[in-house]
């Protein structure tokens, strides 16, 4: 069975244009390169997604203060306590929205 469009676009948003929640998941874990990253989710979540996408989260990221780069080689990138913060809120706003439209199944 075929993915219908509005299921495309749901899995776009939620694996493309908020994968800055995807990374701080995977940096909960201590510092990673852009590599390592990369393979986690691909791996993990099954996101592709290309460098230079990548590179532009990570840079808003960074500037919002929700990471830190640190400079080594190669460089590797760390949560801040920001960072962690926001992961956390992030996650209970999409447990409130979901438990929202699970309670309205069946009503």
């Amino acid at each position: 069975m075929s993915e219908s469009k509005a299921m495309k676009r749901l899995r776009k948003k939620l694996e493309n244009e908020v994968l800055w929640i995807y990374i701080c998941y995977i940096l909960t874990s201590g510092e990673k390169t852009t590599h390592e990253i990369k393979s986690v989710l691909r791996e993990k979540f099954g996101i592709k997604v290309s460098s230079i996408k990548l590179y532009s989260v990570l840079y808003r990221m960074e500037d919002e203060g929700l990471i830190k780069k640190i400079e080594t080689d190669p460089i590797r990138y760390s949560l801040t306590s920001l960072g962690d913060i926001e992961y956390r809120k992030a996650l209970i706003y999409l447990e409130e929205k979901l438990l929202l439209l699970k309670n309205q199944i069946g009503k």
